[in-house]
């Protein structure tokens, strides 16, 4: 097997998604195992394309792991 077959399993696993806003909805474009890389990559997008809304989810922590405060 080649590394490029792993590597898509390495970044099906990857807790940092980089998104663009498209109406109400929000698209992932780039996944990535460190916040740093997320930022950066985040960073020359803005860059790019200002105006556009981009951001960093860390999906690392589920919302169905987060205790209710019922």
């Amino acid at each position: 097997m080649s590394s490029d077959y792993y590597r898509r399993f390495e970044l099906a696993y990857s807790p940092f998604f980089v998104r663009k806003r498209v109406g109400k909805c929000f698209k992932v474009i780039a996944r990535f195992r460190t916040y740093e890389r997320a930022s950066d990559y985040l960073r020359q997008l803005s860059d790019q394309y200002p105006g556009i809304y981009f951001d960093i989810k860390n999906v690392l922590v589920s919302h169905l792991d987060k205790e209710s405060r019922v």
